[in-house]
């Protein structure tokens, strides 16, 4: 009897087709976890964007419960470098971006500059309220922009965060799945292909 001589050309294209389908498919659930991460990443940011731009707006009622008072005894008392000095103390506060503070005399202190796109505005009444009459006098308005610069650069810092993290969980996943592919289906195509022969 002539014994049958193993055909080497098809054992090359059976492991050659197995590697193959393994690579696709790793390729393709490289390729789709990649779109999750993406679109979970973009909600993810903007939703921590929004958190930033709220808790940046909360500042106004800092400025309402501390400042205001304080600027209106001073315009009241006609104290200009208290006046400077609450306005420095008010352009330090984070995320704010200009600050101008008008008089009933017409009279501005400006600090920093505007922007074109502020994050958010604000405009106070300065009043006074004597004790005794209780009558109130208008002073002035204070006007405050806020910039939401500080809060992309906390993104920005978030976002490579996330991008090394997110990277590298999906190139462990994909390994695992041609690792995982490889032994169990690669290796039951070719128990199926020698049962053939």
């Amino acid at each position: 009897m002539s014994e049958t001589k193993p055909n080497n050309g098809q054992h090359i294209f059976r492991n050659w087709n197995g590697k193959g389908l393994s690579l696709r498919l790793t390729f393709a659930t490289l390729l789709y976890s990649l779109w999750v991460a993406v679109f979970v990443s973009v909600i993810q940011i903007y939703l921590t964007y929004q958190d930033g731009a709220r808790k940046a707006r909360d500042i106004f009622t800092e400025v309402e419960s501390s400042y205001i008072p304080n600027l209106s005894a001073s315009l009241w008392e006609v104290d200009s470098s208290r006046t400077q000095m609450l306005l420095e103390g008010l352009a330090h506060l984070p995320n704010v971006s200009f600050v101008q503070l008008t008089d009933q005399s017409g009279q501005h202190w400006e600090k920093l500059a505007p922007i074109h796109k502020p994050l958010a505005t604000q405009k106070f009444q300065l009043k006074y309220q004597d004790a005794e009459s209780k009558e109130e006098f208008k002073l002035g308005i204070l006007y405050i922009e806020l910039s939401d610069n500080l809060v992309i650069k906390q993104l920005k810092a978030q976002a490579i965060g996330i991008a090394v993290t997110t990277s590298t969980t999906l190139l462990l996943g994909s390994l695992f799945v041609l690792i995982l592919f490889q032994y169990w289906v690669t290796r039951h195509l070719e128990r199926m292909a020698n049962f053939t022969e």
